[in-house]
Parts: C-alpha cells; structure tokens; sequence
C-alpha cells in the first residue's frame, strides 16, 4: 500500500473516531434530557391527578374515585398508578403487587417527587388545605429511549462515515502534490547518481519543498562547477584561469554588483596602515558573501568591488543569486558597532563583454559593458543603504523581493533611469542571507572592525 493511501486512511480512521467519540457524548446529552422531560411530564400529570382526586377523596366517594383514574388511564395508555387512601386501604391500577420502592418511601411530599431507585415513578401526597386524603404513585413514559434514540444514532453513523471518507478523499487529494515533489527529488536524486548534473527542479512554492528544491539545485550548480574544474585540471583552479579555457564566447547575459566604499573618516585616513587593514576586512567579508551565493569578485575599480554572477559558468537564476548577496552586504552594515567606513551597493543585469583588458604585463580577463557601468554609477552616486537596482532588474527576477520605489536617479553621464531599492519579502531569503553574514564573520573573523 502506497504512503499516499495510508495517510487517507488514517485521516478517515482520526475522523471516525472522534465523530464517534462526539455521537456518545451527543446521545449522551439527549438521554439526560429526555429523561428531564419525561419526568417533567410525569410531575404536570401527578399535580393534575390528584387535583381531581381531592374532592371525591374528601367525601370518601370510592367510585368517582375509580371513574376519574379509569377515565384517565384511557387517554395515557402507559401509566400505572398506586392510591393509598388515608386509611390505609390501597388501590393498584396496572399494577400486579405494591411495588418495594413505594413499601420503603417514609416521607410523601406534598409536591411532585421523583422515587430514588424507581425510573420515571413520581409520588407526593393528596391533601386539602392542611389536611391529608392519601397519597398516590404515578409511573408513566410517553417515549422508550431505544425508539427515540434508533433514527438519531442511524444520523449520526451517516454524518460521521460521510465526513470521513470526505476527509480521506481530500487527504488524498492533498498529499497529491506531496507525493508529486518527492517523485521529482526521487528521480533527480537518480539523474545524479547517473552522473548527469544539469538537472534542475522547479520552484513554484515558498514552503518547505520550495526550500529544499533551492537547496538541490544550489548544489547541483557547484557540483557541476566543480565537475568541470575536476575535469580540466583535477582539483580547482581560479575562476580565472577555468574561464580562459572554457569562455569561448565574447558576449554573456550576467548579473553584476557593485560595492562603492564611501565617507571614509579621518580615523581610517589618518592611521594607514590600520586603515588598510580595516578596508580589507570588508572586503574579505563582501567576498566570502559573494562566494557564498555562487559569484565571484572580478576586479577592484578604485574604492568600488566589482563581483559578477554567472561567469564563468553559467549559473541558474543569478539575478536571485546576486539579489541574496547584494541583500546580505547591504544589511552587513547593522553588524558593525563603528561608522567609520560607509557602503553603497547596486546591482544591474544584461550583456556583458568578456575579455582581457589592458596592455603588456597589465592585461588581465576582466569584464566589461553596460551593466557594469550602470552598477558602479547606481553605487558611487545614488546614496541608499539598501541594495540599489534598475527598475527593470525586478522583471527579471523570481519570487522573493519586492521593491521600494526611489524615483529617477540620474547617472553621471546625465541619464535619468528609474531605481528601486530590492528589499527581501520571503522567509527563506531572509534566512538565506542572515546564514550568510553569520558564515562570512565566522570565516574572516575581522580583527579590525568592531562587530555589534
């Protein structure tokens, strides 16, 4: 029997069970106050009775007495009465002998009373102004329990099956889609083990599966990485040196992201050589950031780090990878305790020329092309501290973010371009990126920077 029947099953068998456990307790109920209601019943009968039976008990009339309860019996078929008068001489109508109960009853009420031990027996005393004519004994039932409680647990066994095999039916539904996820993982799982590492699931969802398919393909894209490496030279090799043999193209669709250092104090300026080491520490941390989410730092541009995802292999969903780490690095800033360095990052998407730049000794593969420039612009003039981004990048990326609205920002050569700040909207970011901040100061272990 498949998993999937097993939890429809037991979800119908839950049901069941607590609809029984809720039908006792109903039926339970209902007996309590159909017992209440018979007695109540009986009471109203007794009190009219013996309001008859006074007039002609008073003037000892034995067969107007008879004629009333005779005539009275006829319209409650069930009854059965005991008259005892005040003399002692007794009357048993239905009634074969003196029941035991009534022998034990020491004290008759001048009200309805129910007799302990005796079910749905009512007795009190007959008696004018002060004076007692006698006493009588009523025990009537309009409806058996067992007649009136057939239809009710029929009702109940329907309405308890029919909730259970709905419930089961939509278990079984439900766990549909679970059974879907783990058939993906389960045949993925087999691809890799084939040696096939291209496979990739896809991510509909924010939830657990959501996650653990991010997971999977995150590892599938390092170990494909790594497999190529593994091939060319048989451990890793820099990024570099992989991209000069395996980039045969000039031209590749990639997501860059720019860190600008900004508003250096006097402290840092004034210390050089702690300064430096101060600097690097950040970008130690931004760089292990960067790795973190499958990118690497192309080239240091002044007081600007220039990173790039999706080079030189290629890499799925890097737009959402360089958002996680553009997110992280921008949120860096609350762990540090100083303000002594400040940090603007942007991030653009598009076509990007790859190549080696310079001349002579100086010529190193480096990138070059409009998103790069557009990411160094948005950082070094746009003044944010959250992850600065053209308006259009957000088209372009999947479920996760939502943007803030900023307006036009003009960049140095005059254009206006309409930015956003990318901020993170999902659960399984915000944890994705605060794992990375934990790992990057873990990993650099800063000397130089206070961290709150």
């Amino acid at each position: 029997m498949s998993l999937r029947w097993v939890w429809s099953l037991l979800a119908a068998l839950a049901i069941a069970v607590v609809g029984l456990w809720m039908s006792l307790a109903f039926l339970q109920v209902e007996k309590s106050s159909w017992r209440s209601s018979e007695m109540e019943q009986n009471h109203r009968l007794i009190a009219l009775l013996s309001r008859e039976l006074k007039l002609p008990m008073m003037v000892n009339s034995r067969t107007e007495t008879v004629n009333i309860i005779e005539t009275w019996m006829q319209q409650t078929p069930n009854a059965r009465i005991y008259l005892q008068w005040n003399s002692g001489e007794e009357e048993l109508y239905r009634i074969a002998q003196r029941p035991i109960f009534i022998t034990n009853l020491t004290h008759w009420a001048k009200k309805p009373l129910d007799i302990e031990g005796a079910e749905h027996w009512s007795a009190m005393a007959i008696t004018y102004n002060s004076t007692e004519l006698g006493h009588i004994a009523l025990y009537n039932i309009t409806h058996e329990w067992a007649d009136m409680s057939s239809p009710i647990k029929w009702r109940l066994f329907g309405i308890v099956l029919v909730m259970s095999m709905l419930i089961a039916a939509a278990t079984y539904a439900a766990t549909g889609r679970i059974r879907h996820n783990l058939l993906l993982l389960a045949n993925a799982s087999q691809k890799v083990a084939q040696g096939d590492f291209s496979i990739y699931l896809p991510i509909q969802t924010s939830d657990e599966f959501g996650t653990t398919f991010y997971q999977f393909n995150q590892m599938m894209t390092k170990l494909e990485q790594r497999e190529k490496i593994h091939d060319l030279y048989g451990n890793y090799a820099n990024p570099q040196k992989v991209a000069d043999v395996h980039d045969r193209k000039e031209h590749r669709d990639a997501t860059i992201l720019a860190i600008h250092i900004t508003g250096m104090s006097a402290d840092i300026t004034h210390h050089h050589g702690d300064g430096l080491h101060q600097l690097n520490d950040y970008f130690a941390i931004f760089e292990h950031i960067i790795q973190t989410f499958d990118g690497h730092v192309d080239h240091f541009s002044g007081d600007t780090l220039v990173a790039v995802f999706n080079h030189p292999f290629d890499l799925k969903c890097h737009e959402n990878q360089a958002a996680k780490a553009g997110v992280a690095i921008a949120r860096s800033a609350a762990h540090f305790s100083d303000h002594a360095v400040q940090f603007r990052v942007a991030m653009a998407v598009g076509d990007i020329l790859i190549g080696y730049l310079g001349t002579g000794r100086r010529r190193q593969l480096s990138i070059a092309g409009e998103p790069v420039s557009i990411a160094i612009q948005l950082a070094r003039n746009i003044n944010s501290q959250q992850l600065i981004t053209p308006h259009r990048t957000t088209l372009l990326l999947r479920h996760g973010f939502r943007p803030q609205g900023m307006g036009n920002c003009k960049l140095s050569n005059g254009t206006d371009i309409r930015c956003v700040n990318l901020l993170a909207s999902e659960d399984y970011i915000e944890q994705k990126v605060e794992e990375a901040l934990k790992a990057a100061f873990m990993a650099v272990q800063p000397q130089h920077i206070a961290a709150r």
